[in-house]
């Protein structure tokens, strides 16, 4: 994990080399070399470690640069790579989608992306294969699909405090990680996305609902301080440090909407942004 934050920073000094100049290139490195919220995760061996550097490629890729056969096709390849570190990566392909469209137009825009959609696909379908012959059943990635049910269940919903925040074992879920009958995978992913399914059909607000709080709320930290380290137990990290890096988030948020504003003459950014 040693060499991810280097990679890191030189990414992060690349993206704004390209974009804004020297100075502010500088500026980003020191920031993100002092960022906790952004390196924390390396010492933890979690997923988020990877993600980063391969999320700031696919920046440089589709936000620095008009859009090219060659761009597309490798755009497409570190999404294909990002969406097998994380799946919930795929939604870089909707920045990737207005960028190119405010760029060249619509019609060269989509071709452009769907050029990049197809070659991540061929990426990922490998491992999609892999599942298939050994799960004997069709999982994309992982069974992290599945985790919807976490969040759309009636524990969830109706919490005062954490409304919507992910449970690992509502009530409705327990039973199916009984370790005395263990499911198979295939069986499991099933019957979990099927609880999700069944709550959102008999709770059709809850999706508005979930989004707002998970996608907004929580997504932008816009919230109290207490809620905001809520969070930091379960996923076994360091409280003083996320402290420290929702201290300097809370002066960098206002910042970089500030830095967006100034860019508005920039559409292609500020939209893919």
């Amino acid at each position: 994990q040693v060499p991810l934050g280097a990679v890191t920073i030189f990414l992060s000094w690349l993206l704004a080399r390209r974009l804004f100049g020297v100075r502010v290139a500088s500026v980003a490195a020191y920031l993100v070399a002092l960022y906790p919220l952004a390196w924390q995760y390396e010492e933890l061996l979690y997923s988020e470690s990877l993600a980063t550097p391969l999320t700031l490629a696919i920046l440089i890729v589709f936000l620095t640069r008009p859009p090219t056969r060659r761009r597309a096709l490798l755009c497409g390849a570190l999404l294909g790579l990002t969406v097998l570190v994380r799946t919930s990566a795929v939604f870089l392909l909707a920045g990737v989608l207005v960028t190119w469209i405010a760029t060249c137009g619509s019609r060269r825009g989509i071709g452009f992306v769907a050029l990049t959609a197809a070659t991540a696909i061929l990426v990922v379908a490998p491992w999609t294969v892999r599942n298939a012959v050994v799960l004997h059943g069709f999982v994309p990635v992982s069974l992290e699909d599945a985790a919807a049910y976490g969040t759309f269940n009636a524990q969830a919903a109706n919490d005062p405090a954490y409304p919507y925040a992910w449970r690992p074992e509502p009530p409705d879920a327990v039973a199916l990680f009984d370790p005395h009958h263990p499911l198979s995978d295939i069986t499991l992913r099933a019957r979990l996305i099927g609880l999700a399914r069944s709550y959102v059909v008999a709770h059709p607000l809850a999706l508005p609902k979930a989004f707002f709080w998970n996608g907004l709320t929580r997504l932008w930290d816009v919230r109290g301080r207490a809620g905001s380290l809520v969070e930091v137990p379960f996923e076994g990290r360091s409280r003083f440090v996320s402290e420290l890096g929702l201290d300097m988030y809370d002066v960098l948020l206002p910042l970089a909407l500030l830095s967006l504003w100034r860019a508005r003459r920039r559409r292609a950014l500020v939209l893919g942004v």
